[in-house]
């Protein structure tokens, strides 16, 4: 069994073993471009063009019978002795008769002209577990890497699609929530679509939350004029509006919600040989302070992120029924700093947190960045 994950971090796995750290970036790139034409045979030298463009004809085409060869020699099948890639004198292909699995090519099974079970889209939802071949670059390999950022572009697309379906799904079924989760996804993709803030004002008034509604329309506001120096569109201000024709309303909600608030004290300690330390034990004090639903509504990607620091929130994912399987094994730091940041503006709007650390002069470098 082989199985390619293409989306996020690349995993080749061969009859259980990982293959990845074996094999160098165009041996990988290699086995996606034919996975990409997966049913159909690819020429060999539409596949030295794509991976050694500057070789001569005569090293190209070497390079590729050498790494063709090295492929075969790690992935094949024991009894047989077959390869995962058949090689013709001009054109070569994928095995079909190794039985394998491939995140992409799952993906290209969602159809959103036809009807899909919720299951089935929550399915299609786990397998973008980040960017198509993230990370993944060749050096001088221009259509190499145009053919990247386009399936880049077409996963995100499918994305869209599968996240629009479940929206539509879960508005039908009037769960609020996880309609929430959705639109935070959402939002990750397209910051500034007018309908999508819409849809979240919408749903927060449907389940109560006029405060909420209001602060995130301050909130997507200030972001276009700081980002784009745009202001929302009529149909968004004037849903705005509506919520505010009733400010004796209005008012009574934001002191009910501010009494029901109360007023979050972290206190944490520092150690200065340990990476984010000191934003894990404040991650680790704020679940233990806060209301899992309302912590649950910040988008499950940013979630992930801080959940490869802090164990008590995969803890709490996996108790609430979230998938931890897609988490990566290791997220970069700036996906860190950007998932940090959004916890605590999304926890703004229903506490008020007061961080103390004890000694300062401990903290991380990654710790003294963020605080």
């Amino acid at each position: 069994m082989l199985t390619i994950q293409l989306l996020g971090k690349v995993h080749i796995i061969f009859n259980g073993e990982n293959f990845e750290d074996q094999m160098s970036t165009k041996q990988t790139a290699l086995i996606c471009l034919l996975m990409l034409s997966k049913g159909y045979e690819m020429s060999k030298e539409k596949l030295a063009s794509y991976l050694w463009p500057d070789s001569s004809e005569e090293a190209a085409k070497y390079n590729l019978r050498y790494n063709l060869w090295t492929i075969g020699k790690m992935l094949s099948l024991k009894e047989s002795g077959e390869g995962l890639i058949l090689s013709k004198k001009e054109y070569c292909r994928l095995n079909e008769s190794i039985e394998f699995d491939c995140d992409r090519i799952r993906l290209d099974q969602f159809n959103p002209r036809e009807a899909h079970t919720l299951d089935e889209l929550i399915e299609f939802r786990k397998l973008i577990r980040g960017d198509f071949l993230e990370g993944l670059y060749l050096r001088n390999c221009n259509e190499f890497n145009e053919m990247i950022l386009f399936e880049r572009v077409v996963c995100q697309n499918r994305q869209l699609e599968v996240l629009k379906a479940l929206l539509e799904m879960y508005e039908e079924m009037k769960d609020y929530a996880n309609m929430l989760q959705i639109l935070n996804e959402l939002s990750v993709i397209e910051p500034y679509n007018d309908h999508f803030a819409i849809k979240t004002l919408d749903t927060y008034c449907k389940m109560g939350n006029r405060v909420a509604a209001i602060h995130y329309y301050k909130q997507f506001e200030a972001q276009l004029r700081r980002n784009l120096n745009i202001s929302p569109e009529e149909a968004l201000k004037k849903y705005y509006l509506r919520l505010m024709t009733s400010a004796d309303q209005v008012s009574k909600e934001s002191s009910d919600q501010k009494n029901q608030q109360r007023k979050i004290t972290i206190e944490v300690d520092s150690l200065k040989s340990i990476e984010f330390y000191t934003v894990a034990e404040i991650i680790r004090k704020i679940i233990k302070a806060v209301k899992p639903d309302e912590l649950l509504l910040l988008n499950r990607r940013y979630l992930l992120d801080l959940g490869y620091i802090t164990n008590e929130l995969m803890i709490l994912l996996e108790q609430n029924g979230v998938s931890v399987a897609e988490v990566q094994e290791c997220v970069p730091s700036v996906r860190i700093f950007h998932a940090y940041k959004a916890l605590l503006e999304h926890l703004s709007a229903y506490y008020t947190i007061e961080i103390k650390v004890n000694n300062p002069d401990a903290l991380d470098e990654m710790s003294k960045t963020l605080l």
